[in-house]
């Protein structure tokens, strides 16, 4: 892993990635993203393009760098289900996907991670969650990324493409962007403002970042992991309510959660993962227990708050 290309590396993910990789490997980052907020630290030993997926210069950018590994991280990743974001979905997770894969054709590429997610699943299946269960996606996202799965799959069965799909369970830490429940509880603690809630009975497992930052690493290397789909999760199941209660008291109680949001239509009351099949091709398993892995998000965030409140994991620019 010489040289490694990361679609989306300056998102919440990616940026871990870079950060973890950094110094090991010359790095590309393809991010139409605005802001380098996340990877300003370590911006000199970067390379960064902004362009999209379906850029016309894609195929160019891709063989001037030459990667011999490829992350495809970059993807529109709010599992939003109102019909206005079908296309938004479509254009950035299936095209952009393809436009990637044709990018990739006659080089040398060795492995290509494509991140999913376990939103593939959907409601109809019962945790925990295998991977040989039919996928049944209940949102134009989840359907995007399974979309991009099976062309991953194709250049694999028929080209001998060397891809890998791993479905990603729930993420938090450092960085994230006040647009999920833990680091959006975090800074409305901070700001003193009125978070709202379910009643929080439905169970996600919560993984921390720099674990499923090693399992794509991992990934990457595992020569019996290509053309394989892929598990990549804690295997816990929490109550977003208990998840809430944790990190309130962690921050010292300075709000109170109001549970006055209804749930959503079809909402999928457990999830999360049988990852025996990481454990198995990638020697992979989590480290992080969820109080470990929230005290460090918690102590990052009040230290960012400190250093810089307009920062764009409080919803800045």
């Amino acid at each position: 892993m010489n040289r490694v290309l990361i679609t989306g590396g300056l998102g919440f993910l990616g940026s871990h990635l870079a950060r973890e990789l950094a110094g090991r490997a010359e790095i590309l980052i393809l991010d139409e993203g605005k802001s380098e907020e996340r990877i300003e630290d370590i911006r000199k030993g970067l390379q960064i393009q902004r362009m999209g997926l379906t850029n016309p210069r894609l195929k160019d950018a891709v063989n001037r760098f030459e990667p011999d590994t490829v992350f495809h991280l970059g993807a529109f990743t709010l599992p939003f289900r109102e019909k206005s974001f079908l296309r938004t979905s479509m254009e950035s997770n299936v095209f952009g996907t393809v436009s990637l894969l044709e990018a990739l054709e006659n080089t040398n590429v060795k492995s290509l991670i494509y991140a999913s997610s376990s939103e593939v699943y959907g409601s109809a299946n019962e945790a925990p969650f295998r991977e040989d269960m039919a996928p049944r996606p209940t949102s134009p996202y989840s359907v995007g990324k399974l979309a991009g799965e099976h062309y991953c799959m194709l250049y694999h069965d028929t080209y001998g493409f060397p891809a890998t799909v791993l479905r990603l369970f729930n993420i938090y830490g450092p960085w994230q962007t006040p647009n999920r429940i833990i680091p959006e509880l975090i800074v409305s603690c901070l700001k003193k403002q009125t978070f709202r809630m379910t009643k929080g009975e439905q169970t996600r497992e919560f993984n921390y970042v720099k674990d499923i930052v090693n399992a794509l690493i991992a990934a990457a290397k595992a020569e019996k992991a290509k053309g394989e789909i892929i598990n990549v999760g804690c295997g816990k199941g929490v109550p977003i309510k208990d998840v809430v209660e944790k990190i309130l008291s962690m921050m010292g109680r300075p709000i109170h959660a109001q549970a006055s949001l209804p749930y959503r239509e079809n909402e999928i009351w457990r999830m999360h993962s049988d990852s025996t099949k990481a454990l198995k091709l990638l020697n992979w398993k989590s480290q992080y227990s969820i109080e470990n892995g929230l005290r460090e998000t918690v102590d990052w965030y009040k230290n960012q708050w400190e250093k810089n409140r307009n920062s764009i994991c409080f919803g800045g620019a």
